[in-house]
C-alpha cells in the first residue's frame, strides 16, 4: 500500500508547495493587520481615553468616511502622533450617534 504524498509526481509537488507558500504569505499578512489593529485601537483607546470596542468603530467610520481600508487608517494612527482629520471626524460621528 501507498500513500499519495509518496507517488506524487515531481510537479504535484512543486504545486503543493507553491500552494502552500502563497497560503503562508496569507496568515502572515493576517496577522500583521492584526497586530497594527490592535495596536492602532489601543494609541486611539488612551489618545482619546475612549474603550477598545469604540476606538475600533472609530476606526471603521473613518475608514469608511474615507473610502479607504481600515488597516491602512490603522497604519497612520501608529505612525503618528497626530490624530488625522478622518479620525476626529469619526469621533464627532460616534459621540453624535451616542
Amino acid at each position: 500500500m501507498t500513500t499519495p504524498e509518496l507517488t506524487a509526481s515531481p510537479d504535484a509537488l512543486a504545486a503543493l508547495a507553491r500552494l502552500l507558500a502563497e497560503r503562508n504569505r496569507q496568515l502572515e499578512r493576517a496577522l500583521e493587520t492584526r497586530i497594527v489593529m490592535e495596536q492602532a485601537k489601543g494609541v486611539l483607546a488612551e489618545r482619546l481615553g475612549i474603550a477598545p470596542k469604540q476606538a475600533f468603530e472609530v476606526l471603521r467610520r473613518a475608514a469608511r468616511n474615507e473610502r479607504r481600508r481600515i488597516h491602512d487608517i490603522a497604519g497612520e494612527v501608529v505612525a503618528s502622533r497626530e490624530t488625522t482629520l478622518a479620525i476626529a471626524q469619526a469621533v464627532d460621528q460616534l459621540t453624535r450617534a451616542q
